[in-house]
């Protein structure tokens, strides 16, 4: 005769019998891409590379101002997120609700707040910052896509770490390095004037 019940799931399990979860790395094209992003001494910088600025950040891009390039990323997701939480697009509604189907509300929420005051830093700040902010945090805010300059800056990067793979391919032209600093000066002006506006 037959158990009753559903069968026990395999798998590695905690002392208390409960399933430990299992993390999927993707597939083998996935697990090199990210292969390439493991920083000296272990420190994994992979859980960002989702975005385009997550992965600037991994290639130590960000680097080289007076904040941590981890505060730069963090400031320059937030505003994508609120980007598209005001504006719709392609928002992903695992952390936000779904904006097709939520009605319009009369009420000015504080995601709508924050939104306006860092939209008062973003207009302030030169054409080509805001080129630059809108290009990486906006259009390629979430993807494995990158922008034509910031990926020539991150396979120069690649070529450096892994040159057999990386040589000679699709390397940095005149004008990418400015790029790149008009990205993180108006990055680090939307972290500096948030902050102003929390003091002040």
């Amino acid at each position: 005769m037959a158990r009753k019940g559903r069968h026990r799931k395999s798998g590695e399990r905690y002392p208390n019998g409960k399933l430990r979860p299992v993390r999927d790395l993707g597939n083998d094209r996935v697990r090199a891409h990210r292969e390439l992003y493991l920083r000296p001494g272990g420190v994994k910088a992979t859980d960002d590379l989702d975005c385009a600025l997550g992965q600037a950040h991994a290639a130590g891009l960000l680097e080289g101002t007076r904040l941590d390039g981890r505060v730069l990323l963090e400031h320059g997701k937030e505003w994508h997120r609120l980007y598209r939480a005001t504006f719709g697009g392609g928002v992903q509604t695992r952390n936000l609700e779904r904006i097709g189907r939520s009605e319009p509300g009369t009420m000015t929420t504080p995601t709508d707040l924050r939104y306006r005051s860092w939209a008062t830093i973003v207009a302030r700040l030169t054409a080509r910052e805001r080129e630059c902010l809108n290009l990486v945090c906006i259009e390629y805010g979430d993807g494995w896509n990158l922008p034509p300059f910031l990926e020539r800056l991150i396979n120069a990067w690649k070529s450096r770490q892994c040159p057999p793979l990386y040589a000679g391919r699709y390397l940095p032209v005149r004008g990418d390095r400015e790029r790149l600093e008009g990205l993180k000066s108006s990055l680090l002006a939307i972290v500096e004037g948030s902050r102003r506006r929390l003091t002040g």
